[in-house]
């Protein structure tokens, strides 16, 4: 009988992986975020705490990985905030490291920059979308879940296509807005299409305060 292949497992860290390689640009623009919105719209890393369970610190063979634990703490030391992120989150023997210098590590917070526009943080607006939540499939890579959409208002993740979630909304927002039935089911329509980046919400939240 032929052998069964083995299915390759997933590092803890693979989640990381979209933060440890980002592009160079993308580095240079959340170095201005910094500049311009450290720290009021900037917040601690939260790390998972399953992720620091157990490092394998054995089997990582890199030079890098084989210095003194003394001078990786200088190595952060120097580096840019987002570099620090970037190094610390390429595995567990890093990470370790960088919670052990006793210094945060520091990310742009989406829940800080709302009111921010896209065009006036790029850097937050190319990172949500490089984090945008995907689909598990089986036998295939996972896929950008289309089922979701990113406001470029509050920075969240909004559903598009639910239907029964979609009825709620907007028989909500007619009742606090004060607007057309026929109204809010342009926007709302226009939303799902992905005509616009507002969610309807967060629309008609920007129409009053104008």
């Amino acid at each position: 009988m032929p052998r069964e292949k083995k299915k390759k497992s997933r590092s803890p860290l693979s989640w990381t992986n979209r933060v440890s390689y980002l592009p160079q640009d993308l580095l240079g623009k959340l170095e201005s975020c910094h500049k311009e919105h450290s720290p009021g719209r900037w917040q601690t890393f939260v790390i998972p705490q399953t992720l620091l369970i157990n490092p394998a610190y054995s089997r990582h063979t890199s030079p890098l990985l084989r210095l003194p634990l003394e001078l990786s703490f200088l190595i952060l030391g120097h580096l840019d905030p987002i570099s620090a992120v970037c190094l610390a989150t390429s595995c567990k023997y890093m990470l370790h490291a960088a919670l052990s210098t006793g210094e945060p590590l520091m990310i742009p917070s989406a829940r800080h920059h709302r009111g921010v526009t896209p065009r006036h943080c790029e850097a937050l607006y190319r990172l949500m979308r490089l984090m945008w939540p995907v689909v598990k499939r089986t036998r295939a890579p996972a896929k950008r879940d289309r089922t979701v959409m990113l406001c470029s208002t509050c920075w969240r993740y909004r559903p598009r296509l639910d239907d029964e979630y979609w009825s709620q909304t907007r028989q909500k927002l007619l009742e606090e807005v004060g607007v057309s039935c026929r109204h809010v089911e342009r926007i709302s329509d226009l939303w799902r299409s992905g005509s616009i980046t507002e969610w309807p919400g967060c629309f008609y939240d920007s129409c009053s305060r104008v």
